[in-house]
């Protein structure tokens, strides 16, 4: 494994107490130990990645916050009333409509993606179960409330 500055720096210095071989299996059994950290490169790439997604998921979801608030002083051009029971999340599916509304590319949603048959009983009574959603602005969600409670906050 290529090693940082660090790394070598300890490998080097272990190589004069016990010699180049037994060095680099010392380095590597402190390493798997815990005892030593900060020594592979990969390893240190992969975290600074990590961080950076990271970083990019935060904005993302702090502009579509933005955007949602901006967008509900927006006027609609469609009200919906739904009135269902059951345990059914239908705060989480209105929020992830909403958020492909905010992602900026459009999207096609699939009814029963993983059913075959459950899609074609369905196309056979003349309901469609693909749906384009365009995200790049035209197709957004305003807001949502379900008893109530916001489900876009």
């Amino acid at each position: 494994m290529p090693l940082t500055t660090k790394g070598e720096h300890i490998l080097k210095s272990m190589e004069g107490t016990y010699g180049k071989e037994k060095a680099e299996q010392v380095l590597y059994a402190s390493k798997n130990a815990g005892t030593i950290s900060g020594i592979d490169a990969i390893a240190d790439a992969c975290h600074r990645v990590a961080d950076q997604v990271e970083t990019l998921h935060r904005r993302m979801d702090a502009y579509a916050d933005r955007q949602s608030r901006k967008d509900a002083t927006r006027a609609y051009e469609h009200e919906m009333t739904i009135r269902y029971s059951g345990d059914f999340d239908m705060a989480e599916l209105i929020r992830a409509l909403w958020w492909l509304g905010q992602a900026g590319a459009s999207r096609e949603i699939e009814v029963a993606a993983s059913d075959a048959e459950l899609r074609e009983q369905l196309k056979r009574k003349g309901y469609r179960t693909e749906f384009g959603w365009d995200g790049d602005g035209a197709d957004k969600i305003i807001s949502a409330t379900i008893d109530g409670d916001d489900v876009l906050k």
